[in-house]
């Protein structure tokens, strides 16, 4: 399933597409002065087609399916990540290094251990919030 028929909606800044099934990204790159958006608990397998959305301060990926950390580049501005609930593992990391400007980047249960936490911090130097799970 594919988000459809949002051409007309050129002026919006949120977009709240949670929980409606979705296996894919597309349909966006008219809303190009989205700032956040919430694409939680769907099937995606891989973050894609967000090129246009340069304006992009929040994306929530949380509880989909992804794997891996790709094609965020152009998001130069994005802030807050979440991607929560995932199907990442330790080799995300040095993606994840790339997004130099995320203040806050929330990884809960997910394969990447509390260890990576110095490497990303490291590397983030906007970097406010880093949610991990912890050891027990």
């Amino acid at each position: 399933r594919a988000v459809e028929n949002l051409e007309p909606y050129t002026e919006v800044h949120t977009l709240f597409l949670e929980s409606n099934g979705l296996s894919q990204i597309s349909g966006l790159d008219g809303l190009v002065k989205l700032r956040s958006l919430y694409l939680q608990q769907n099937v995606i397998l891989k973050i894609e087609r967000l090129d246009a959305l340069t304006d992009l301060k929040t994306l929530n990926l949380s509880q989909n399916r992804i794997g891996k950390v790709e094609n965020l580049g152009a998001l130069t501005g994005l802030e807050t990540l979440n991607l929560s609930n995932t199907d990442l593992t330790p080799a995300a990391v040095p993606s994840l290094q790339r997004l130099l400007s995320l203040t806050s980047l929330a990884l809960y249960s997910t394969d990447i251990p509390p260890s990576a936490a110095g490497a990303i911090k490291g590397s983030l130097p906007r970097l406010l919030t880093l949610g991990l799970d912890e050891v027990v």
